[in-house]
């Protein structure tokens, strides 16, 4: 969870350089690339809703987490403006899914005496969310946007690959 928060969510941070160095639309055009990510994870959250409960949850994390990174691939490459909305509102979608699916698994993995311990665990997590976007900034300052956004993405891409592969997420 640490890892997905920090290789895929960082992205927002550099959203803005994107809106404006890459894609030339300014804040306008930045309020849109914003607002299509935000429609994006409402369809993810109904879109895993509409799965009910859906028995293979694990797999699907980890192909969502690997879907996610892909996208974050497609906003680095993307240099049409209304190619990234869609790109943006497929990684909102991801968002939006990853973060319902690991709260999900995360309850139905752990014991009710150790839930709260857990999920205090999570948000320590979550506080660590900074790491990313100050990782992310400086690999942009140093390559560049585009590749940087790649980088992580294809981290990500492998962190979904290599995460689906243990047997005890395949169970969940």
């Amino acid at each position: 969870m640490v890892v997905v928060e920090n290789l895929g969510f960082s992205m927002n941070s550099v959203l803005p350089v994107v809106a404006d160095e890459i894609m030339g639309v300014g804040p306008a055009g930045y309020g849109l690339l914003v607002m299509s990510r935000g429609v994006g994870s409402i369809g993810g959250t109904l879109g895993l809703a509409a799965l009910g409960d859906y028995r293979h949850k694990g797999p699907l994390l980890a192909g969502v987490v690997a879907a996610f990174g892909l996208l974050v691939v497609g906003v680095a490459i993307s240099e049409v403006f209304a190619i990234s909305l869609l790109i943006l509102a497929g990684v909102g979608a991801a968002m939006a899914a990853v973060d319902a699916l690991e709260w999900i698994l995360l309850q139905a993995a752990v014991a009710d005496e150790f839930r709260g311990r857990v999920i205090g665990a999570w948000n320590v997590a979550i506080g660590f969310g900074w790491v990313g976007p100050v990782v992310l900034g400086g690999t942009a300052s140093i390559l560049g946007v585009q590749p940087s956004l790649a980088i992580f993405g294809s981290l990500l891409v492998m962190v979904g690959l290599g995460v689906g592969r243990w047997p005890r997420l395949r169970e969940l």
